[in-house]
């Protein structure tokens, strides 16, 4: 006879596989006592798609699991748009209690549905991406619906008819705010009608992806709103911007900057980098993220394709040394941020050119960034 394992002993194993589904599925099998774990780890987050028929089915056999599902991804667009009838949602979602965060990728939305999400649901969490809804009410209607909603996501979001939103209708009361696709006059609006309150709302942690010059006026607006009380903001740029706001109580940043050209000397965008980095800072400012971007001529791949459209990849740490950093030594100067106790600087391949650079020519710098291989 096996002797058991003291529970304490086993959700240790079982936790450390959480992102194993091959081997959680083994756990389930090993004992009875393994089997509330097990299943806690490989169906806390659920993604159907294209068909939500087998999950059904797996549902019926064991009941049980459903009280596991906290997170539900329904994806995969015009396939599963189709087969998603209002009877087939509400059953489903009848079924799953527990779920709090709902994440929808390109799906089209009838409105019968968004009544369904919004009544059967308590969600703390909600996310958008790619969707289509038949009236611009429908998401106003569904995000009015959820009271308990604290961290919401919208990217590139259509709607069929342009009615506008309602401007006195009753807004979540979010805390986290990630929004893409700004140049869609969805978002635009949605975005209008979400910040009235300004600074007096409760969001603390803003995430936005600049595309281009309307991206950027949108984000300076929601900076200028939102700047004195935000504590964390995540940034991607893909164009050169001028955010001026004023980010007071800013605690963390994390600053993400696509360049359209090759990370060199001869690079006019990267002086900008600095300039954009001091706009970001504030006296409560603890940690900063820079990922930076750019075409690597190393690369050759995106040939092979038809349009031979080049990805930006993450630059080298030996081609980081064309940064201006004397620029970002004034940015980052312990004078201007006394809070600050860390910047993170994210590259690939070998670190010891750029540690050495900085080490004879900035040491302060040195001693302050953090060079992380990604």
């Amino acid at each position: 006879m096996i002797p058991s394992l003291p529970h304490e002993l086993s959700d240790r194993i079982v936790d450390f596989l959480h992102d194993d589904c091959l081997a959680l599925s083994s756990c389930s099998l090993t004992s009875r006592s393994w089997l509330p774990a097990a299943r806690y780890h490989r169906f806390s987050s659920v993604t159907l798609v294209g068909n939500i028929e087998p999950f059904n089915v797996l549902l019926d056999y064991s009941p049980d699991i459903a009280l596991f599902v906290s997170t539900l991804i329904l994806a995969n667009g015009y396939v599963l748009s189709r087969r998603l009838t209002p009877q087939c949602l509400s059953s489903l979602l009848d079924r799953l209690p527990a779920v709090r965060r709902l994440d929808l990728l390109g799906l089209t939305l009838k409105p019968e549905n968004v009544e369904i999400i919004a009544k059967q649901l308590s969600l703390v969490s909600f996310s958008a991406m790619g969707c289509s809804f038949y009236t611009s009410g429908s998401i106003q209607h569904l995000l009015s619906s959820l009271p308990r909603l604290e961290r919401l996501t919208v990217e590139d979001l259509l709607w069929q008819d342009d009615g506008g939103l309602i401007d006195n209708m009753p807004r979540p009361n979010l805390r986290a705010f990630r929004v893409a696709g700004l140049d869609y006059p969805a978002i635009d609006q949605l975005c209008t009608w979400l910040l009235q309150d300004g600074m007096d709302s409760n969001i603390r942690e803003l995430r936005a992806c600049i595309r281009g010059k309307h991206d950027a006026i949108t984000t300076q607006a929601m900076l200028v709103k939102l700047g004195g009380s935000l504590t964390a903001l995540d940034l991607v740029v893909d164009a050169e911007s001028n955010l001026t706001a004023c980010l007071s109580n800013l605690r963390s940043c994390h600053l993400g900057v696509n360049l359209r050209e090759m990370c060199v000397p001869d690079n006019h965008s990267l002086p900008w980098i600095s300039r954009l980095v001091g706009t970001l800072s504030s006296k409560y400012l603890e940690s900063a993220t820079i990922t930076i971007k750019a075409d690597n001529m190393q690369d050759l791949r995106s040939l092979d394709s038809e349009c031979g459209v080049r990805v930006p990849a993450l630059v080298s740490f030996d081609d980081l040394t064309s940064l201006d950093w004397v620029a970002l030594g004034n940015v980052l100067n312990r004078g201007k941020l006394p809070a600050l106790r860390q910047v993170v600087l994210e590259g690939v391949g070998r670190k010891d050119r750029l540690e050495s650079y900085l080490g004879l020519g900035y040491p302060d710098l040195h001693d302050l960034i953090d060079f992380v291989n990604t």
